[in-house]
């Protein structure tokens, strides 16, 4: 897509806590927009980090589902 992979840190918690710490399974997450945007009252999204998400996971799935 154009950028390099960042590995980061959420303060929040999130699903895949449950995922990898309880059933072993390898979880990634990954989501268009700014992190310092996220679940506030003015939360938003460029539209072209939306389609480029939407990008990722459609290759995603079908590599998968190869």
């Amino acid at each position: 897509m154009g950028e390099q992979p960042r590995v980061g840190f959420s303060h929040g918690y999130l699903d895949m806590d449950f995922l990898i710490n309880d059933l072993g399974i390898p979880t990634v997450c990954y989501g268009p927009g700014a992190l310092a945007l996220a679940h506030r009252d003015d939360e938003r999204v460029k539209v072209c980090q939306l389609l480029s998400a939407a990008r990722v996971y459609v290759l995603t799935a079908l590599a998968l589902a190869e």
